[in-house]
């Protein structure tokens, strides 16, 4: 006889700065048509410089946990001390995730730079597929896969 496997917990590694695209992530990750035993883990990385500011950051991230829940996700916060690139690819290392979802510029994003630092970072270094999703966020429409036919393509 066999036995049923047990459904496994689809992850996602939700990384918000509190940037616009960090709010275009969200709401594309409430568009999406989700398994209901998803677990999204909204992380958010601070420096040092900004360790005052802990509680406000705290709120800022149950805040964007509260959006998703009313959207019938399940999530959980994660806030760490560090670099942000370094600190997700890390997060992901340890956690294994499913998916990572970055915002395409954070806060301190340059005007004229295609894609942030962090979002480059976390894209080229990750252990997982990396979502990266720019604003303004209206609704999915189409999506383009791309590959160029290697094997991690």
């Amino acid at each position: 006889m066999m036995t049923p496997r047990k459904k496994r917990q689809f992850d996602i590694l939700l990384a918000d700065d509190g940037s616009e695209h960090a709010r275009a992530a969200v709401a594309l990750l409430g568009d999406l048509p989700l398994p209901s035993e998803c677990l999204i883990t909204v992380f958010r990385v601070f420096a040092s410089t900004q360790a005052a500011e802990v509680t406000v950051l705290e709120d800022a991230v149950a805040q964007t946990c509260a959006l998703l829940m009313n959207k019938g996700l399940q999530a959980k916060s994660e806030l760490l001390l560090g670099s942000p690139a370094e600190k997700i690819v890390e997060y992901a290392e340890e956690h294994k995730p499913d998916l990572i979802v970055v915002g395409a510029k954070g806060l301190r994003a340059t005007l004229g730079i295609l894609l942030g630092g962090v979002a480059q970072q976390v894209a080229e270094y990750a252990c997982c597929p990396v979502l990266v999703v720019r604003a303004p966020y209206d609704r999915l429409r189409r999506i383009l896969l791309v590959s160029d036919g290697s094997p991690y393509s």
